[in-house]
């Protein structure tokens, strides 16, 4: 399968971009300037995903009410997931190395893609920094290819953008302080 904007074939190309032994600098970037805050576990194993029961141990406040919901909606919810997506949505995904993805329809292609890539997946938020429309909130994902049975541990910073009360841009960064530069936020 294809995606026209994107034109990049997926499948066990996720495992294979997020391989442990690629993403070390990555990670030990992120880790050395993340203070984090808490977490928010936002994680299931497959093929049970209970996100209602992980969101109760929440421990970082997300203000933002379209980000609260995208965050707590894309492990498990397909729907609701859509539902928070703008449709002018723009997504550059780290795994991808930021090739954008446009509309709701490819962001929901690149989302299922992902899951769909993992055996077991878990996403937690560890800080979030926002004002208003503006949210840059440090991702931490662990999963377990399906295929290949790697583990990946990634953390990385997604600045998000909402317009009308929906998702409409998100940027995966490596550095934190590139990620509120862009945003226009400070501490």
């Amino acid at each position: 399968m294809e995606l026209a904007e994107s034109g990049t074939k997926f499948g066990t190309k996720f495992e294979e971009a997020l391989a442990p032994q690629d993403l070390s600098a990555l990670t030990e970037d992120c880790s050395a300037v993340a203070q984090p805050l808490g977490a928010v576990a936002l994680a299931a194993r497959r093929p049970e995903r209970d996100t209602a029961r992980a969101m109760a141990e929440e421990k970082v406040e997300v203000r933002n009410e379209a980000v609260r919901r995208l965050f707590s909606a894309f492990e498990s919810d397909t729907d609701a997931f859509r539902d928070t997506l703008h449709p002018e949505i723009q997504w550059f995904p780290i795994e991808e190395n930021r090739t954008p993805t446009k509309g709701v329809e490819a962001a929901m292609w690149n989302r299922n893609e992902w899951l769909d890539t993992w055996d077991e997946h878990r996403l937690d938020l560890e800080e979030v920094v926002e004002e208003g429309d503006d949210v840059v909130a440090l991702v931490h994902i662990t999963a377990r290819g399906t295929t290949s049975g790697v583990e990946t541990d990634i953390r990385f910073y997604a600045q998000l953008k909402v317009r009308d009360g929906k998702v409409i841009y998100i940027y995966d960064h490596e550095d934190r302080a590139a990620a509120l530069e862009a945003a226009g936020l400070r501490e």
